[in-house]
């Protein structure tokens, strides 16, 4: 009965590890994904509302060369 005991408290000991294990990692990566979310932001909000929307994309889109030249925007298109 001892081995059965001694196995059952091991096997008890290994899956607390693996669970504590599991979570820390899990709290890494929500980290991670959190650092990697601000970064992004900080990199496509371009206008600083704190938001990813339609006007970044514009602005980033005419910020952006043209390899065939410089636009020409006409006073109309405003």
């Amino acid at each position: 009965m001892k081995n059965e005991e001694k196995i059952k408290e091991t096997i008890g000991k290994a899956a607390k590890g693996i669970g504590d294990a599991a979570t820390a990692a899990a709290g890494k990566t929500g980290e991670l994904a959190a650092a990697a979310k601000e970064k992004i932001v900080d990199v496509v909000d371009v206008n600083g509302n704190g938001e990813i929307d339609l006007e970044d994309f514009i602005i980033l889109a005419l910020r952006t060369p043209d390899p065939r030249g410089p636009r020409e925007i006409s006073s109309e298109a405003v």
